[in-house]
């Protein structure tokens, strides 16, 4: 199936467009767990918030580890998980389940001694399991390609190593299933889709995607999509089925390289959309997959220039999301004096962009988690 996006709006701009999400004003206490990113240190704030107001609750603790910044980064629903290397050419995954408020440190690779071989490309987690994909680099001309699937629930590191015949760059996990991005460096240049069953801890299916697909993302129906710059393919993750969505010149949504993405429970995608017409390098933008339209949200439309220069001091976006209870567009963003600093805006949505409020942070905005 080929289709087409219809729309990009530019919200602010006297549209009448009806926004994804948008519901009559409601209040409901809400509590955010934001992660910082304090000068490469990640570490948790809580905030209390409604519809109207939010504050900071000193009194709420936590059992998140404080972590350097990770080589990679994957959340499946209420667990995110943190990958980094350590100089003894182990490497160590940090799980932190926000639902349950627990905290879990594993050790991996700890069977391989030549650090310089060994390149991790890719991860994913379950409840029970941690996939890694990994390059061992034999030589200049001899790479090997692998996907390391860790059992979590074992006393000691027990692995299986499932070997691929190209490049792994990126892996997401839906329906009972380990979905690979992989590149093809030594012929063809181009793209494919590796699938792995976890209960047999097999490949099911491998499929050729062509030129520059650029990420992989899942979205509400647990199914993959698959981003380039100028279309999006959407892969039935039980039947393999692809659609196809194309974009008309200049109605890019531009989500295919951006780190800073959340699905709704509606399915929507909100995140950081890079952009060479503002004076930032990226606005908060949402993609409404089911009208296949593009929400593009300049802080030029809903915030004054003393706002963005002086008063907030933003420099770009780092983080986008949405409360669902109370309908605010959560926009995380990086200052313009340095030092680590950031903040945290809250904009209603609709019928026009407006801003409810901001709180300034001692750190830049990395993920949310909301309850």
């Amino acid at each position: 199936m080929i289709c087409a996006v219809l729309a990009l709006v530019v919200v602010g701009c006297n549209t009448s467009d009806e926004i994804p999400g948008f519901e009559e004003e409601k209040t409901v206490q809400s509590d955010y767990n934001l992660i910082l990113n304090t000068n490469g240190i990640l570490s948790t704030q809580h905030l209390n918030a409604d519809a109207d107001s939010m504050d900071f609750n000193p009194d709420e603790a936590d059992a998140f580890i404080d972590v350097a910044l990770p080589e990679l980064t994957y959340r499946n629903e209420d667990v995110l998980g943190f990958y980094h290397e350590q100089i003894d050419c182990s490497g160590k995954v940090t799980l932190h389940d926000f639902k349950e408020d627990t905290s879990n440190e594993i050790t991996v690779f700890g069977d391989i001694s030549d650090c310089n071989t060994l390149t991790v490309t890719g991860f994913t987690h379950t409840s029970s399991t941690v996939y890694l994909s990994y390059v061992i680099e034999v030589n200049s001309k001899n790479k090997t390609y692998f996907v390391r699937a860790i059992d979590i629930t074992a006393g000691e590191e027990n692995f299986v190593d499932i070997e691929l015949s190209k490049n792994p760059l990126q892996m997401v996990f839906t329906n009972n299933r380990v979905f690979v991005l992989t590149f093809d460096e030594k012929e063809t240049n181009e793209n494919g889709l590796v699938t792995i069953d976890i209960n047999a801890n097999t490949i099911i299916n491998e499929m050729n995607l062509g030129y520059d697909a650029r990420q992989l993302f899942v979205d509400v129906n647990k199914d993959v999509i698959i981003g380039y710059d100028s279309l999006h393919t959407i892969l039935n993750s039980k039947t393999f089925v692809l659609t196809y969505v194309n974009y008309e010149d200049g109605k890019e949504p531009n989500f295919a390289t951006s780190k800073a993405t959340f699905f709704n429970s509606n399915g929507n995608l909100y995140y950081g959309r890079p952009t060479t017409d503002s004076v930032f390098p990226s606005i908060p933008a949402i993609y409404d997959f089911g009208q296949r339209t593009v929400y593009l949200y300049y802080y030029e439309n809903f915030l004054t220039e003393a706002q963005m220069q002086f008063e907030y001091e933003i420099a770009n976006t780092t983080m986008v999301s949405y409360d669902n209870s109370n309908g605010l567009l959560l926009v995380g963003y990086s200052k313009a004096t340095g030092a680590g600093k950031g903040g945290l805006l809250r904009i209603k949505v609709a019928p026009e962009p407006e801003l409810i409020d901001n709180i300034n942070l001692d750190g830049v905005p990395y993920a949310i988690y909301i309850k």
